[in-house]
């Protein structure tokens, strides 16, 4: 089946390709390397700082889980910035992002750091506490072999996985709509991706999935190097390489809401009054 048929849109609606946008989302930050290395450098040194803050803490009894949650809240602050221009630089032309400094703190930042904020907690809410449980639930299968709490905890995280990524793709126009000032309301947001959840699932999929395996390689390699220099080394080429990862998702999201949102004619725009920022 085409990707038209497959994928095309509905009577009334927008086209959305699939295969087009990912293509363009996966070469977008080798085309615009040197925007992408302007913006990115000082998020770099950030992560790596945090890495290394988060090691630490670990050695000093820190759990993993609140790791996790401590990487994750600081990376919102250093990564906030990078996102902001690198939305602008896929909506509106690098052109928009000339003058922009490297590291730009403002109200959109800030905007920017809400939503995304919220969208983690949500996340978290969603499909963290259900892994927390089943980590409960694997110690209770090792210690006493019962396997119940273990395969129920399975089935809540597979459907909670599945709400998951319907409510994070349907919200997903949100972070581009805060990037370029656009931003009119959760629920003309939530309309705005009606009726194209399996095509910008599928052009997620499509784009990231093979940056995130090489990501994961780059990580499985560095675990097993006995070498503190080649972990270092491992270690600043995983951090790098996931910035394009980042760069690619965020593009993902910045094509679709170009074609189905920005790009329409203002008599197809939504009737709400978006709020207006200063950048």
């Amino acid at each position: 089946m085409s990707e038209a048929g497959k994928f095309g849109p509905k009577p009334n609606q927008a086209d959305l390709p699939v295969f087009g946008i990912a293509y363009r989302a996966a070469l977008l930050p080798f085309v615009q390397i040197e925007e992408l290395a302007r913006f990115a450098w000082i998020p770099l040194l950030g992560d790596l700082a945090v890495d290394l803050i988060s090691w630490i803490c670990a050695q000093n009894g820190m759990t993993m889980n609140q790791e996790r949650v401590m990487t994750g809240i600081a990376d919102l602050f250093v990564f906030a910035p990078l996102a902001v221009a690198w939305c602008r630089l896929a909506i509106l032309g690098p052109q928009s992002v000339s003058r922009r400094p490297p590291f730009n703190y403002g109200r959109v930042e800030l905007q920017y750091l809400v939503a995304a904020g919220l969208m983690k907690a949500g996340g978290f809410v969603i499909i963290g506490i259900p892994m927390i449980w089943g980590q409960e639930a694997m110690t209770i299968f090792f210690a006493e072999h019962n396997a119940g709490p273990i395969a129920l905890a399975g089935i809540v995280l597979i459907a909670a996985l599945f709400v998951a990524a319907i409510l994070g793709i349907r919200i997903a126009l949100l972070i581009p709509s805060v990037a370029v000032q656009r931003y009119a309301g959760i629920q003309v947001t939530w309309n705005q991706t009606r009726g194209y959840f399996e095509r910008l699932l599928a052009a997620f999929v499509l784009a990231v999935v093979p940056f995130g395996f090489v990501h994961g390689l780059i990580m499985g390699l560095e675990k097993k190097i006995d070498s503190s220099f080649a972990t270092v080394i491992f270690e600043i080429v995983g951090s790098a390489w996931s910035i394009v990862l980042f760069a690619v998702q965020l593009t993902v999201l910045c094509f679709a809401y170009k074609i189905l949102v920005f790009d329409k004619p203002k008599a197809d725009a939504p009737t709400s009054q978006p709020i207006a920022v200063a950048d």
